[in-house]
């Protein structure tokens, strides 16, 4: 389809020319009334000619009911990529920043509302936003046309502005891919360095809920030395039952020597293995602890048990 004005060649879907922004035979503008029709070249040259036929049926119903909701797919999958590509900077860069107002009320507030803020962010980052994108949209466009308006002394010049300024962002695209490309190995690399140290943080972490459960026993074993004068041998004496229901600990016993076994589980390094917390009276009767390393992996224990 060849356009009338400049005789320019568009693609029989066009609505309006690639090049001048003169409305083509197919576009119903030009059977809407003229002023109706100006409109609408305003918001194609702004949102980019070859894009119009999805967001005019939304401005239109937005200049005569008021902006609503109505839902927008790529606002919801690819939000900050959407933001940026439509070139909207300022909300791009506040829904990154999204989630700062709420941690900060999480820390504010010691995580009181910590289910409650979450639930409220993922409603505002993956509904609402989704669901006002074409009501943002509007409103940047009109904002556009209004400051291109403001500045421009003919249609014809105003339209070209828009044309320029707005759009798509194609750095964006290039942007993303570049990301795409650059990123799997550096992610690669850093899920190699990452997934070793998060495995050793976690055994850590189960060694040391070993030796709280053992603190437990420790309190039990000195009320009994308190009370009879000599060294538990066994659970039973001191009226604990087995450990169940661990998912790190296998089990808590108490050697003929006083020693708390702690056995691990569940972790295949830590699987089977055990510490023990030794007891030592000392000179003025009380009870002294020492942690000593039985077959752990020296690495996993804090260093009090080293």
């Amino acid at each position: 389809m060849f356009c009338s004005k400049c005789g320019a060649q568009n693609l029989e879907q066009d609505n309006f020319c690639s090049k001048c922004g003169e409305s083509l035979g197919s576009d119903p503008a030009q059977t809407a009334p003229p002023q109706q029709a100006d409109v609408q070249a305003l918001y194609a040259a702004a949102v980019g000619y070859k894009k119009t036929s999805y967001h005019m049926p939304y401005f239109l119903r937005f200049d005569q009911q008021g902006v609503g909701a109505s839902w927008h797919w790529p606002a919801f999958f690819v939000t900050t990529y959407w933001l940026f590509y439509r070139k909207m900077w300022l909300w791009g860069l506040l829904y990154i920043l999204l989630p700062i107002p709420f941690g900060i009320v999480d820390v504010a507030f010691n995580s009181a509302y910590q289910g409650i803020t979450g639930l409220l962010y993922l409603l505002a980052a993956f509904v609402l936003i989704p669901m006002y994108a074409n009501a943002i949209y509007y409103r940047h466009i009109k904002k556009k046309i209004a400051d291109v308006q403001a500045q421009s002394p003919s249609r014809k010049i105003a339209l070209q502005q828009l044309q320029a300024q707005g759009g798509t962002s194609p750095a964006v695209i290039i942007v993303a891919v570049i990301l795409f490309v650059f990123m799997l190995p550096l992610m690669g690399i850093l899920a190699s360095i990452a997934y070793p140290a998060y495995q050793d943080y976690m055994q850590r972490a189960q060694v040391s809920a070993g030796l709280a459960t053992g603190a437990h026993y420790q309190r039990g074993f000195e009320d009994y030395v308190d009370k009879n004068r000599e060294w538990p041998r066994s659970l039973d004496e001191l009226g604990y039952k087995p450990l169940a229901d661990s998912d790190n600990i296998d089990e808590v016993s108490i050697t003929h020597g006083g020693a708390i076994i702690i056995s691990y589980r569940g972790n295949t390094t830590l699987d089977g293995r055990s510490l023990a917390l030794v007891p030592a009276k000392g000179s003025n009767g009380e009870i002294t602890w020492a942690c000593e390393n039985i077959d752990l992996d020296p690495s996993v224990l804090p260093a009090t048990c080293r």
